[in-house]
């Protein structure tokens, strides 16, 4: 009878294990089912943000590239207005100093000392244009 008991004994318990085991099997198949669905997930955040840093590096690189652009062609608008400013300063001072020869044509007639004076002071605003614009 204790034989019998032992053998009935080892039978439910091998019955048990065999019972068990699918169940623990497929509890560490839904863990690693989930585990894998949690990296894909983690993976794919850190792709995005990585793009959405890519995106955000272009655009503040092409933002500063712009802003340089915009700079320049101020700095290149304002050294041509300038230097006109310049131009206009010699024309001016030899008008003022200066007798008009012939009208239809625009000549004046000035002594060299104005025409030098004129050269001078033009030549002191475009220093100034191209020390402020360069």
């Amino acid at each position: 009878m204790k034989e019998q008991i032992k053998k009935n004994w080892f039978k439910i318990l091998l019955i048990i294990i065999l019972a068990v085991i699918p169940v623990i099997y497929y509890q560490n198949q839904q863990a690693e089912l989930q585990l894998k669905r949690k990296k894909q997930e983690n993976d794919y955040k850190i792709d995005r943000a990585k793009l959405l840093l890519e995106t955000e590096k272009e655009e503040r690189i092409k933002e500063e590239k712009e802003d340089v652009e915009m700079e320049e062609l101020r700095k290149k608008v304002n050294l041509e207005l300038c230097l006109e400013t310049a131009e206009d300063a010699y024309w001016s001072y030899i008008k003022l100093n200066g007798t008009l020869a012939d009208e239809e044509k625009g000549t004046y007639n000035a002594y060299q000392s104005d025409w030098d004076e004129a050269e001078k002071r033009k030549k002191s605003i475009e220093d100034k244009c191209f020390n402020q614009y360069k």
